[in-house]
């Protein structure tokens, strides 16, 4: 499905000055909601920050991914810089004592010399060390982050940046270095890169969503020309369209419920911001599609933190936002995920990944009040075909897709079991992500093979990569409670398989899954 086929921006979107002075209004607006213990909550975040020491960014441990794989060396300090930019942006807007501006600025600085934004495992130079000195070529996921932190720190302490300054030259240095590392490549090499849709064999995930929804923050703030705006802002629709048109009318996110705060909700994020910066005139959150994409998340919940953690995702993710959901829920019009949003634990969380995220969830953080949540008994999505179950004691999570999934392992049939809120058989999920975890070499790691969730290897053999392995002849009898799913088609033909059917049985007080496997000669189970 595509929302915006035909459609173009021009003649809709707010100027940068009516866009900045709506965007400085409502924070203060949103502010003056919030309690003193709430405030405390940022505050309390910047002062850690406040203490500690602004970390190095080295050469030598920016090529350890080349020679070793390692991400997480660089990645430390490097997310360290953002984040406590972000929470010293967020406390100084709060507390309005300037006590956290000069390390803000320093901050800003720094990041503003860094040799290049892109982390060392999205470097596509083929190259060690990337240096972005001339003509940068390609925008990833942290330097669009990096880029939306700038601006917000540009949006709020303009002043401060060229406070004894003549020539305004820190805040010229800040728009330079916007310009010359995203809106000017993304302008110039997008269609390009592989997560705008026009690469064949590429499969779109979070990306897409993530970058785009970063960048149309950053054009809403910094670009004068409304040509030009309309022009690349007319580009992201043509490209989120190609993100929209992975997902089936269910909604379903293959990437798992933590991607969903990159992916969905990164959507959710490009949508509303569309909808700020043409005050309304682009309106597309009572799309169906739209509404299911919010609600997966909702159904993916088990009890007591856990989700279902199907492909890349940890049992209980630490980038979903109580606030975003709600209010992804009130846009869409979904008064049971409303609900279920603010049954959480309302602390809010800032992300540096999605600082325009963590500034509307702030603006509107007091509208989410605590309530009850019942959820539906079952959940059934046929086209990621992802179900869910709940009985008087258990919760069953079963799937079927196939292995070309985003975020994707090798895992066709298997399921998450609870009782209550207690974990009984569990997907192990995904490990430390190193050089090996997105390359030829990924299905080398037991957490990403079959054996290694509740599958059976077959004559010797475990389910393959590749969207040909798959389940078919799915289906779900509401009468009999019964769901099963042909997985022959999962193993590669070596295996021998006639037959391999395995069906889920609800009942009230059991759950029942039962194999029923035939081969066209013997072999080991």
């Amino acid at each position: 499905m595509k929302l915006f086929e035909g459609f173009t921006c021009k003649g809709k979107l707010l100027s940068n000055d009516d866009f900045l002075k709506r965007l400085r209004n409502d924070t203060q607006k949103g502010i003056d909601k919030l309690s003193a213990e709430e405030k405390q909550h940022y505050i309390d975040n910047a002062e850690k920050a406040m203490k500690t020491e602004i970390p190095i960014l080295k050469a030598s441990v920016y090529k350890q991914f080349a020679y070793t794989g390692n991400r997480t060396e660089y990645q430390g300090p490097y997310y360290s810089r953002r984040n406590m930019l972000t929470e010293l942006i967020f406390a100084e807007l709060l507390e309005k004592k300037k006590r956290f501006t000069e390390k803000i600025l320093d901050l800003v600085w720094l990041i503003l010399e860094e040799s290049t934004w892109v982390i060392p495992a999205h470097n596509k130079n083929g190259s060690s060390l990337l240096y972005e000195f001339d003509d940068v070529s390609y925008v990833d996921l942290f330097s669009a982050s990096t880029a939306a932190v700038l601006a917000l720190s540009y949006v709020f302490f303009k002043e401060d940046m060229n406070d004894g300054l003549t020539d305004d030259m820190f805040s010229k240095r800040l728009e330079y270095e916007i310009e010359n590392r995203i809106l000017l490549p993304f302008e110039k090499y997008a269609k390009n890169w592989w997560y705008i849709g026009h690469i064949p064999g590429h499969k779109l995930n979070n990306w897409n969503p993530w970058i785009h929804s970063n960048i149309l923050f950053i054009l809403a703030i910094f670009e004068k020309n409304e040509q030009r705006k309309e022009k690349l802002c007319d580009d992201m629709l043509s490209y989120t369209d190609n993100f929209l048109d992975t997902y089936g009318p269910d909604g379903g996110c293959d990437e798992g419920p933590s991607y969903w705060g990159a992916a969905g909700a990164s959507y959710f994020d490009f949508l509303d911001l569309l909808y700020k910066a043409s005050d309304g005139k682009i309106d597309k959150l009572s799309e169906k599609l739209v509404y299911n994409m919010g609600d997966y998340i909702r159904k993916m919940y088990i009890g007591g933190g856990y989700f279902v953690n199907f492909a890349d995702c940890g049992p209980k993710p630490k980038n979903l936002d109580a606030v975003l959901i709600y209010r992804f829920a009130k846009r869409t019009g979904n008064k049971l995920m409303m609900d279920f949003a603010c049954s959480f634990d309302q602390t809010n969380r800032i992300s540096y990944s999605h600082p325009q995220r963590s500034l509307y969830n702030m603006i509107e953080k007091s509208e989410c009040k605590q309530s009850s949540y019942k959820p539906n008994k079952e959940e059934i999505m046929e086209d990621t075909q992802v179900y869910v179950f709940r009985n008087d004691t258990h919760f069953i999570a079963i799937k079927g897709g196939h292995n070309r999934e985003a975020h994707n392992h090798n895992d066709i049939g298997h399921f998450v079991l609870f009782e209550e809120d207690t974990p009984l058989l569990i997907d192990a999920g995904s490990d430390t992500y190193s050089k090996k975890t997105f390359s030829d070499e990924r299905y080398t790691l037991w957490n990403m093979q079959s054996s290694f969730h509740n599958l059976p290897e077959i004559s010797g053999y475990m389910q393959l990569f590749g969207i040909e392995y798959r389940a078919s002849d799915v289906s779900y009898d509401k009468n009999s409670k019964c769901l099963s799913m042909q997985l022959k088609n999962a193993y590669p033909k070596e295996a021998n398989i006639s037959s391999y059917i395995r069906k889920l049985y609800v009942r009230n007080n059991e759950l029942i899954i039962e194999d029923d496997i035939d081969l066209k000669e013997e072999g080991d189970i």
